[in-house]
């Protein structure tokens, strides 16, 4: 069905006070809108509500055909929420995976026959940069419509409804990390210190389920003791490695090691004996 408008103004003139009075009617150009029956529904979901950094998210929709006619040339969109990523390859239709398309530049999904269905799902990388935020995404429709069947058909949208999910920050583990250091001078006091640590390697070393596995965390400390000998300074410097595992979100391993942030609670150096120094760390990694 098409809604077509015009307008009409009735006015009146004169072209001088003695002058007979005209009447004259003009129209506007004419409008015309196609109003298109409900011919898809678009029902999508998110697998859950409640995420965090590096928590895999899967979105599924189902595309339905409410008629008995089919639908033809139906392109698929949608605009991955910001602080996510796509993760590759991870398309399905119908259960059947489809590479080398990505949501964000769209993908024709072919045509649908009446009463028929069709699942679109894919995945994507909840970033480390989403913290605390709404997650918010739906998808849209493109497909061919006719509502003349002597005319070509008509370019139609249709959205789907909108699904949210809440992105929280999640600490990983709290670890101590001590080392025993031996001097061959007699030490009076120790003068200062500095020190650096430096998260060197992350590797997924075994999956537990389908959402979690097992990381291990490599990483090393130099340090630099100044310390007082024989009304001398005199420093003692190393570097020493420590590793720790924990429980993470299975899609960490899709991004690299620079996202796996720490901070050092509390670092102490402490004269034992004369020529023993105990250096005590506790770290907190999290992403």
């Amino acid at each position: 069905m098409k809604i077509i408008n015009e307008c009409r103004i009735d006015y009146k003139y004169r072209f001088s006070p003695q002058s007979p009075e005209i009447r004259k009617t003009i129209f506007s150009n004419i409008v015309s809108t196609q109003v298109i029956k409900d011919t898809l529904e678009i029902i999508k979901s998110v697998n859950k509500q409640l995420t965090f950094p590096f928590d895999v998210l899967t979105y599924t929709i189902f595309i339905y055909n409410i008629t008995n006619l089919d639908i033809e040339n139906i392109f698929f969109k949608d605009n991955i929420p910001q602080n996510t990523r796509f993760i590759e390859n991870s398309i399905t239709i119908n259960n059947i995976k489809l590479e080398c398309e990505n949501p964000q530049v769209g993908f024709f999904i072919g045509n649908l026959e009446g009463g028929g269905i069709i699942k679109v799902a894919f995945k994507v990388l909840v970033l480390p940069t989403c913290f605390c935020n709404l997650i918010e995404n739906y998808s849209t429709i493109e497909y061919d419509y006719i509502y003349n069947v002597e005319k070509p058909p008509y370019r139609a949208n249709k959205m789907s409804n909108k699904v949210i999910s809440r992105c929280e920050k999640r600490v990983f583990k709290q670890i101590l990390v001590e080392e025993n250091i031996e001097t061959c001078n007699d030490i009076c006091f120790i003068e200062n210190y500095r020190y650096n640590l430096q998260i060197i390697e992350t590797k997924l070393i075994n999956q537990i389920n389908s959402n979690l596995g097992t990381l291990l965390v490599i990483g090393k400390l130099s340090y630099e003791i100044n310390y007082i000998s024989d009304e001398c300074t005199r420093y003692i410097d190393d570097v020493f490695g420590f590793s720790a595992c924990m429980i993470v979100p299975i899609g960490i391993s899709l991004e690299s090691k620079e996202y796996i942030k720490y901070d050092i609670e509390e670092l102490s150096i402490n004269l034992i004996n004369s020529n023993n120094i105990f250096l005590s760390m506790s770290l907190l990694l999290y992403y």
